[in-house]
């Protein structure tokens, strides 16, 4: 009986790499009555959770139904502009809104030249954060709320991308299927990954589960 001896090449190679750093990125929450207002959310060596009167912007209580509204609100409080810390963890601007009656749906425009390179830039549902997903990178700077999880608001979700990611097994020549296993020492960090011989960037693969290899594969 022939056995078929798959020899299995890992190359594995470091991911997009990332350091601290501070941006901000404008949003501009608009509705189709030609209300709209400017939100400014990003990171800063002084940024806080809490309130800093020398970055942050706050807004006056919400308008009556049926109003126009947008907002970002952290422990309670309503802001136009939030900087949240400069560290490598996630961070999450829940952002709220509401088109003025008869003004559906809600548009988010931005400068997609503004967004920052280390980082992932994603709209997810403020519900669970796993029922509605979008890269801003592939958006082309706007988007209308039209998905219902998300047509009252979504949170701007900033993922740092990981630097020098950990791989097992090591690199190295396998005669049999091989789990590959991706870790990271970034709080929070992300890994992103090519098969193809490519150098990966946030457009790349996430990864998010140990990965089956049963034939020569090129990891980086």
């Amino acid at each position: 009986m022939r056995h078929l001896i798959t020899t299995v090449l890992v190359t594995l190679l470091t991911a997009v790499s990332l350091q601290a750093q501070q941006f901000d990125i404008a949003f501009t929450v608009s509705d189709q009555s030609g209300n709209s207002q400017e939100i400014v959310v990003g990171i800063d060596p002084a940024g806080t959770t809490d309130f800093n009167e020398s970055l942050d912007i706050l807004l006056p209580p919400a308008p009556p139904a049926g109003a126009f509204d947008a907002r970002v609100v952290i422990e309670s409080n309503a802001y136009r502009t939030k900087f949240l810390p400069n560290d490598l963890g996630i961070k999450s601007f829940p952002l709220e809104y509401a088109p003025q009656t008869g003004g559906e749906p809600i548009n988010i425009s931005w400068n997609p030249g503004t967004l920052p390179s280390g980082w992932v830039i994603r709209f997810v549902d403020s519900v669970t954060g796993d029922l509605f997903s979008a890269d801003l990178a592939g958006l082309g700077g706007s988007f209308d709320a039209t998905d219902a999880i998300v047509e009252d608001g979504l949170t701007i979700l900033m993922v740092p991308i990981s630097d020098e990611p950990s791989f097992d097994p090591a690199p190295g020549e396998f005669t049999d299927q091989v789990t590959v296993t991706m870790t990271t020492s970034t709080p929070g960090g992300s890994i992103y990954y090519t098969t193809d011989g490519s150098d990966p960037d946030e457009t790349s693969t996430l990864y998010t589960d140990p990965i089956e290899v049963t034939e020569t594969t090129e990891f980086r």
